[in-house]
């Protein structure tokens, strides 16, 4: 992806607006290849987030292992993580060595846990 800003927002909006068959597993693919551009990995996260695609969460829990994506990926769980998402959450929790990433996740899990007031 372009290293400008303005342009890498374009293509995070695009992303956000594509639809259509297999769109939810190419996002999964995209988040989790290692082969990938950081930035266009990165891109996926942030459409992920625009599109409120919660079936990306359990990719994103895989990809707070890795420390470029750390941030993106926690930022997005913490808007798109789902109850049923605990126990990957739980597991990338023992993975994970930065302490503000492991407390937020922890009070993410908490909030989960507890059952709905609706």
């Amino acid at each position: 992806l372009a290293k400008d800003e303005t342009l890498n927002e374009n293509i995070v909006a695009a992303l956000a607006k594509t639809s259509g068959p297999g769109v939810t597993d190419a996002f999964n693919a995209g988040i989790l290849d290692a082969k990938l551009d950081l930035t266009g990995r990165t891109a996926l996260i942030k459409a992920a987030i625009m599109r409120n695609n919660r079936a990306v969460s359990p990719s994103l829990c895989t990809a707070l292992t890795e420390e470029p994506l750390r941030l993106e990926a926690q930022k997005a769980l913490l808007k798109l993580a789902r109850p049923e998402d605990v126990p990957a959450l739980k597991a990338a929790v023992t993975k994970i060595s930065n302490a503000a990433t492991k407390a937020a996740l922890e009070r993410l899990i908490v909030k989960l846990e507890k059952p709905s007031d609706k």
